[in-house]
């Protein structure tokens, strides 16, 4: 019984030392990363490498200078536009004003052809009045 003993004694007592070498060599790498990533926190980095940028202020002139080509066109075109428009208006306004010309003179004519036959029928009313007064005298 004494070799089962020793046989239990001896893999419990591997189990704790490989046990305890594991976990041993898992706090040694986590020292050795956190010393890793203290050094390099405290480094200081110098950065020596400068970049030409003049190629991308050519280009932002570029567009700049199309972005105002394109807004002189724009203008020039808004411009035209507010002519054509303007001179339409203009020719529409004409065209009222010698309609409105054209109604006030015919309505002038209407209101003078008006006047002319409410005179005749005010003298044929009494045109008419003379001859009913005539055709009622028994003298006559």
């Amino acid at each position: 019984m004494e070799l089962a003993f020793v046989k239990k004694y001896y893999s419990a007592l591997i189990a704790v030392i490989s046990s305890t070498t594991v976990l041993g060599g898992g706090f040694y790498a986590w020292g050795v990363f956190e010393n890793r990533l203290s050094q390099l926190e405290q480094r200081e980095y110098v950065v020596e490498q400068t970049v030409d940028l003049q190629p991308v202020y050519e280009k932002i002139d570029e567009v700049q200078n199309g972005l105002i080509a394109r807004q002189d066109g724009f203008l020039d075109k808004i411009d035209s536009a507010k002519d054509v428009l303007i001179n339409r208006q203009t020719e529409k306004v004409r065209e009222i004003n010698t309609a409105i010309a054209t109604l006030k003179s015919e309505l002038s004519e209407t209101h003078t052809i008006v006047s002319v036959n409410t005179k005749e029928l005010e003298l044929l009313k009494l045109e008419i009045e003379e001859i009913e007064l005539n055709n009622s005298n028994p003298l006559r």
